[in-house]
């Protein structure tokens, strides 16, 4: 599954975790990715990056800038299909 991700500037995506495989690739922008249980790893993503979070791996976002990525996801997130992903949608 494909998507097209646009991030006001403040935007917070909250950590969360799921069974889907994820590849971000950051299009446009500024985005600050914490990865694992206690947020110990901090990624500074700008245009060009990309990065894998393994299935089940806790993480969040918050973007520094305007910023749209293209995240891939193995399978398809049905979350985000049937529109009960709550926690994106606050």
């Amino acid at each position: 599954m494909a998507a097209n991700v646009e991030l006001a500037r403040g935007c917070v995506v909250p950590k969360h975790a799921h069974v889907h495989e994820q590849i971000t690739y950051v299009l446009e922008g500024w985005l600050r990715l914490t990865v694992g249980d206690d947020g110990a790893e901090t990624y500074d993503l700008r245009p060009g990056d990309v990065i894998h979070l393994p299935s089940n791996v806790p993480h969040g976002a918050e973007a520094l800038d305007e910023t749209r990525v293209i995240d891939l996801f193995s399978p398809p997130r049905e979350d985000w299909l049937n529109r009960t992903d709550d926690y994106l949608r606050r």
